[in-house]
């Protein structure tokens, strides 16, 4: 067996983890930008709940100090790829990696996760999430 399988497929559950972290990110200040500018898609309750679904995931993680499944994944998969020949450090994992991990301390993130929930919920409250109303609009439901 080849270790370069295991590299790729380590990287590239890297990639999936920075894009869920910064999908958690991301998605409060463009909702806010997108709210200044009257942007609909600010108000769509999949984007909205799954945003809150994931952040919450993240932080009940933290809360319960158990790591990441995509970190575990990715730290097996590296193993395995060093076991096969291939112990060298990707270019996305030396730069995705520096980015997305971190070495503070559980509290730390705590805190950091906590808050930024809240700031979800409370944008919840502020910016709300309205049905579909698309296909009324475009003349769909039968109503011309």
């Amino acid at each position: 067996m080849d270790g370069r399988l295991f590299a790729v497929l380590a990287d590239a559950m890297l990639v999936l983890h920075f894009g869920i972290a910064a999908y958690n990110v991301l998605g409060l200040p463009v909702i806010w930008i997108g709210r200044v500018f009257r942007r609909s898609f600010v108000h769509n309750p999949w984007f909205r709940y799954s945003h809150l679904a994931c952040m919450g995931a993240v932080l009940l993680l933290v809360l319960f100090e158990t790591i990441c499944p995509f970190t575990d994944w990715e730290y097996q998969l590296r193993l395995l790829a060093a076991r096969y020949g291939r112990p060298e450090i990707t270019l996305i994992q030396e730069s995705l990696g520096g980015i997305l991990y971190s070495d503070a301390d559980w509290t730390t993130f705590g805190v950091m996760y906590g808050l930024w929930f809240l700031a979800i919920l409370v944008t919840l409250w502020l910016v709300p999430v309205r049905p579909f109303l698309g296909e009324r609009r475009r003349g769909l439901s039968g109503e011309e």
